[in-house]
């Protein structure tokens, strides 16, 4: 998200690539994906995130007020959120075994906040290292395939991996092996092609949800890149 808003804040500064782990996408199906991946009455630490997106909504409107939402026994937590690390949260919610059913009196309208959550564009003006985790409960896979998707069709150049036994936070490290030469290259000025003709998706993610196979991009990628690098494409 930065890297699409930088040249509004910070046009001095002339990127040369992103590297990006654990990508939230958060069209109206990805939410849908992500409330499945999430039972309603096991004990849930990502219940953090949506006490932040219901702060967001209540800054953006007046007239919202989460409380209408969240039972009273459970409001005092979430409030702390603004004020806590995302660990803190988390180990609270461990804590007081809160659940979906336990926290919510009705369902939130999440999506408002989400709404403000999503991508000015998908067409980067540089190219995009992606690292997903195949255990990722944070942003599933199969959000992030869709947002890999998206960039492509956007004409964004996507070096794509997918990192089975890895989750949100552990896929960064392990990442490392292939995102440090990705940074490298762009520095170089390198090429990098991007993978859209071979996503890792194809065969896991895609299998799973039935995602539509995309078509390759690769060839929309100009001669002069927006890195201020030539490339060998004709």
């Amino acid at each position: 998200m930065t890297a699409v808003y930088s040249a509004s804040y910070a046009p001095e500064i002339r990127l040369r690539g992103v590297v990006a782990t654990g990508v939230p996408y958060f069209t109206p199906e990805a939410l849908v994906a992500v409330q499945e991946a999430r039972p309603r009455d096991v004990v849930d630490p990502m219940l953090g995130y949506n006490f932040l997106v219901l702060s967001l909504v209540e800054h953006l409107d007046p007239s919202f007020d989460a409380s209408d939402y969240v039972y009273e026994g459970v409001l005092p937590t979430a409030r702390t959120v603004q004020g806590v690390c995302n660990l803190d949260i988390r180990a609270k919610i461990q804590d007081l075994g809160l659940t979906n059913d336990s926290t919510f009196k009705t369902p939130p309208p999440l999506q408002k906040g989400f709404e403000q959550m999503q991508f000015p564009t998908l067409e980067f003006s540089v190219p995009i290292f992606v690292g997903t985790g195949w255990v990722d409960r944070d942003t599933p896979p199969r959000m992030q395939a869709r947002f890999v998707d998206a960039a492509f069709e956007a004409g964004s150049n996507v070096s794509a991996h997918l990192y089975e036994g890895y989750d949100h936070l552990t896929v960064l490290n392990h990442s490392m092996a292939d995102s440090i030469p990705f940074v490298a290259a762009a520095f170089s000025c390198d090429e990098i092609p991007g993978n859209c003709d071979k996503l890792p998706f194809e065969n896991q993610v895609r299998a799973k949800v039935g995602c539509s196979r995309v078509s390759c991009f690769c060839s929309r990628f100009p001669r002069t890149d927006r890195r201020g690098c030539l490339t060998n494409k004709a």
